[in-house]
């Protein structure tokens, strides 16, 4: 725990990337994209959850709850990555999503952002 892994590319186009997953416990976790020509990945979203592998391989497999929008970047040739912060408990990664969403403006965030996309 006490650090943000580096970026994983999970999705590009129709294909997924399972493979890049490998924590079964609690955290706080970014969503973003790359497109062809960008230096730096664009954060959409911050979630938190109990299961990061279940809940990063729905974003990669079927969207999930985000689904138009994954599909709207993965059909403009952008890439979905993530990237998480582990914590030893879920009441701490809802803290850490909260001070992130509290910080940074999330498109894809509803709560406190509103929806900007």
């Amino acid at each position: 725990m006490g650090r943000w892994i580096e970026p994983r590319l999970i999705a590009i186009s129709d294909e997924c990337y399972p493979d890049a997953l490998h924590w079964d416990g609690p955290s706080c976790y970014e969503l973003g994209s790359l497109g062809y020509r960008e230096r730096y990945i664009r954060w959409h979203y911050v979630g938190e959850t109990g299961n990061e592998r279940r809940r990063i391989k729905g974003y990669a497999t079927h969207g999930s709850h985000k689904a138009d929008r994954i599909d709207e970047i993965l059909a403009e040739g952008r890439k979905l990555y993530f990237h998480s912060y582990k914590c030893a408990t879920k009441e701490q990664a809802v803290l850490m999503q909260n001070k992130r969403l509290a910080y940074h403006n999330y498109p894809w965030n509803r709560m406190l952002n509103g929806d900007t996309w």
